[in-house]
């Protein structure tokens, strides 16, 4: 089961590398944390400043793309309406006489 870690904890590792108190390799001794994840969560840390680690925004692109798929999905079946009813237009046309094939 993987391990969590609280955003405090978080900025706190983070605050000390940036300021120089604590290197990468020293956090990670001490806490048994991987160089990678530190590196994943500095980097953060230097994009977001205090604000990093407020939640997974991933998630919520996620739902914007599951809204977004609903929304094509509804203008699929729409189109696929309007081909029907063309089609059907087009076989009424071709079957009365004297219309042009």
């Amino acid at each position: 089961m993987p391990r969590t870690y609280s955003r405090e904890f978080k900025l706190d590792l983070c605050r000390r590398m940036a300021s120089g108190v604590w290197t990468k390799n020293r956090a990670s001794r001490e806490h048994g944390l991987s160089l990678g994840m530190l590196a994943r969560w500095l980097e953060q840390y230097q994009v977001h400043g205090e604000n990093a680690f407020q939640g997974q925004p991933w998630r919520a692109q996620a739902l914007n793309a599951a809204e977004r798929i609903d929304a094509l999905e509804e203008e699929l079946r729409i189109a696929r309406l309007e081909l029907k009813f063309v089609r059907q237009l087009l076989d009424q046309k071709k079957s009365r006489p004297g219309s042009e094939s």
